[in-house]
């Protein structure tokens, strides 16, 4: 299970600090953003293909400086979603997911994930 970790600060450092303390939830990657609001970092556990194209698949994902997202989780339907908002290929089953809210309402995209 990934570990995920948001705090108001804008210190990368606490970020940081905070995942590192629950690495353990996900000893594969770490990852940390500055964001607007403050500090979102992920810990990933890959359950999903561990080869070079999963370790591509960094979280937080972002677009630009305005859209931010950190996934526990899998996506069933991911190839299916990827091929409908015309993406290439995954790095990871999540990559469509902040694609998929950019382009729907948050209501609609829900309904279209199969997933957990």
């Amino acid at each position: 299970m990934c570990g995920i970790h948001f705090t108001s600060s804008s210190s990368s450092a606490n970020g940081k600090a905070a995942i590192g303390r629950i690495s353990h939830r996900g000893p594969d990657a770490q990852n940390t953003v500055v964001t607007p609001a403050g500090v979102l970092s992920h810990a990933r556990l890959c359950v999903v293909g561990k080869d070079d194209a999963a370790a591509a698949a960094k979280q937080p994902y972002r677009s630009g400086n305005t859209a931010f997202l950190s996934v526990n989780g899998e996506i069933y339907n991911c190839k299916g979603l990827a091929k409908g908002l015309g993406m290439g290929a995954l790095d990871s089953d999540c990559d469509v997911l902040l694609p998929l809210f950019q382009t729907l309402a948050p209501t609609v995209a829900c309904q279209k994930i199969d997933g957990i």
